[in-house]
């Protein structure tokens, strides 16, 4: 079917095809809301069960300035890309121990795989070479992405779930899994089985190639696990995952230049291109999925991110009222630092509950390549929560009424500097890449 709509409210257009869309894809946007911690953005593939064990101790003893419920495993614990029932030397213990020990700290267990990757170092390969899509032009396997940190000569593989073998594969794949203890699943890199390639079944398109992918994992690890979508295109996963990230990896540093293909800049990691498709994609949370806005880093070492670009991620993370997990390393946290999370987290789960819907608005979002600014309900309050995306400093202003928010006061929040409200608009003094959020008070809802 084709939906045509016309309007001149772009957020109000967005979120009404997004109400369609997802009603009728059978939009899985009830989850509870998720919180958490994961071990990427600070270790990176050299996470250990140490280090890993160690935050999970800190998480514990901080269990009341830090309230979450998530503690999830990302990349560097697998033997190999494919293999990943099995883990390498720096996880000696193996994954069912893993997920008990976060499981006995109170916490939820979460893991990251990459579902449809293979690289000639895993068993997969070795034993199953025939599962994998070919190329459609060469007489060869289909390199479907370049990884170095992944396999010796950097190009991996992806499965053909055109094959009835791989469907089964990746259902007993996740549901041992789960089994071992994994109610949790980030998958990534799902856009690999939907490149251009020649399958078994070349009736299948490729959209379905990707659906069929998820729907097997969804069959291995139950309707009651949560599965969070990860580089994935968007449309095929609606009604198969509980979580969705909606735009490029975040960073511990602003932004990147010269990478030496030109318009790729917009997809590479970094806190600025995450900022931008946190603001930009805000419709879609709670009527596809929850919106997954990567995650916030709070630290000061290790990362480049000026405390206004740190107070920039954490204001649009909890105006919009996505998923809230953070990647720091937890005992090097500051008092102040580990205040950022707690507040972030109490206030996205407020956006988020407020009315069980998606209710951020971006502003200005057809206007520039990043919103100037983002409102949402909290409450019977508003949040209103600023942004300059300029390199220099600037005075950055909101018409309140235009976008359905009052209040005679500003509230500063996350450490934000004080705000002005005069004639019904805010303004404040933004710092270079800087944000800020604000709490107008509302009056109070009726019983």
């Amino acid at each position: 079917p084709v939906r045509v709509a016309l309007g001149t409210d772009a957020n109000a257009l967005l979120e009404a095809h997004a109400e369609a869309q997802g009603l009728r894809a059978g939009a899985r946007a009830c989850a509870p809301f998720q919180a958490g911690w994961c071990s990427w953005y600070h270790f990176f593939h050299d996470v250990t069960e140490d280090a890993f064990l160690r935050n999970l101790d800190a998480l514990v003893a901080a269990r009341s300035e830090i309230p979450i419920e998530l503690v999830q495993l990302d990349d560097g614990y697998q033997r190999a890309i494919g293999d990943w029932l099995e883990t390498n030397e720096k996880f000696p213990s193996g994954l069912a121990a893993i997920a008990s020990a976060v499981r006995a700290a109170g916490f939820t267990p979460g893991l990251w795989t990459a579902p449809f990757c293979v690289v000639p170092e895993s068993r997969i390969f070795e034993t199953h070479a025939e599962w994998l899509l070919r190329d459609p032009e060469q007489n060869g396997l289909l390199r479907g992405l370049h990884h170095a940190k992944w396999t010796q000569d950097g190009w991996v593989f992806v499965l053909d779930t055109t094959q009835p073998a791989v469907i089964a594969h990746l259902e007993r794949v996740f549901r041992s899994l789960t089994e071992m203890g994994f109610p949790y699943h980030k998958i990534d890199f799902l856009y690999a089985e939907a490149l251009r390639a020649s399958a078994h079944d070349a009736r299948i398109s490729r959209a379905a190639r990707l659906r069929r992918g998820l729907a097997a994992v969804r069959a291995g690890i139950g309707d009651a696990s949560f599965l969070l979508g990860c580089g994935c295109p968007l449309g095929p996963a609606v009604g198969l995952v509980d979580g969705m990230r909606i735009g490029p990896d975040t960073a511990p540093y602003w932004n990147v230049a010269g990478v030496g293909i030109p318009g790729l800049e917009a997809t590479l990691p970094a806190a600025r291109n995450a900022l931008r498709n946190t603001l930009s994609r805000a419709w879609m949370h709670r009527r596809f999925w929850q919106n997954d806005p990567d995650c916030l880093m709070a630290r000061s070492k290790e990362s480049s991110l000026t405390r206004a670009e740190v107070r920039a991620l954490a204001a649009s993370i909890a105006v919009t009222g996505g998923m809230t997990i953070f990647s720091d390393d937890v005992p090097a946290l500051t008092p102040d630092e580990r205040a950022v999370v707690r507040e972030t987290v109490a206030l996205a789960r407020e956006v988020d509950e407020t009315t069980q819907r998606g209710n951020a608005r971006a502003a200005g979002l057809l206007d520039a390549e990043i919103a100037t600014g983002s409102v949402a309900r909290a409450g019977a309050d508003w949040l209103v929560a600023l942004f300059n995306d300029d390199d220099d400093a600037q005075r950055v202003t909101l018409d309140l009424a235009a976008h359905g928010a009052a209040g005679e006061k500003a509230e500063a929040l996350l450490g934000s500097p004080v705000a002005q409200i005069e004639s019904g608009r805010i303004t404040a003094l933004l710092e270079p890449h800087g944000g800020a959020l604000y709490r107008l008070q509302g009056r109070p809802r009726l019983a």
